[in-house]
């Protein structure tokens, strides 16, 4: 019976000295919290593809908007004078309308795909871009831990904006 005493007792000890020792060489954490959202709203790299995506793809859309004019044009133009028209003149006008509604539909299908694309990709490399920037500053300040949007956190361990001036350097 005295065998598994000693082997308690060894292990109480063991115990014992290993949260001692851990005790002792324990540190505080250096932890910050980081806005992503803040972040993504208000990166110099966001506002400058957001412009472009909208000078790139304006032409599209002053096309989409002429097409959608020209479709409101031959609307009126069929329901105004559909009682005076040829019989074959107002089924090439109906079929002129179908035929724009269609393309007008694919055209902006195209649109909205290829804008999500665009944005997707942009997303993905401003991310990586955000990523390093924080793995940097967390490195070079010395940072145990940054934590993306907690539920709560003081005021002082937010260090989105020190991110964002990084950001701006990269810019």
């Amino acid at each position: 019976m005295r065998c598994p005493v000693k082997k308690a007792t060894v292990l109480s000890f063991l115990f014992l000295s290993f949260v001692m020792t851990t005790a002792l060489e324990a540190r505080e954490l250096k932890i910050g919290t980081v806005s992503l959202q803040t972040i993504l709203e208000r990166a110099p790299q966001v506002k400058k593809f957001q412009e472009e995506l909208e000078k790139e793809m304006s032409v599209r859309a002053q096309e989409i908007k002429s097409m959608d004019k020209k479709i409101q044009t031959l609307t009126e133009q069929h329901s105004r004078d559909a009682a005076i028209m040829s019989e074959e003149r107002r089924q090439e006008v109906e079929r002129q309308i179908i035929e724009l509604q269609r393309d007008a539909k694919r055209a902006k299908e195209e649109f909205r795909e290829d804008m999500n694309l665009a944005k997707s990709r942009e997303l993905k490399k401003l991310q990586k871009l955000i990523l390093e920037a924080l793995d940097s500053f967390g490195n070079e300040q010395n940072f145990d831990l940054i934590i993306q949007d907690p539920l709560f956190a003081a005021d002082s361990m937010d260090v989105t904006e020190q991110i964002l001036k990084k950001l701006e350097t990269k810019n």
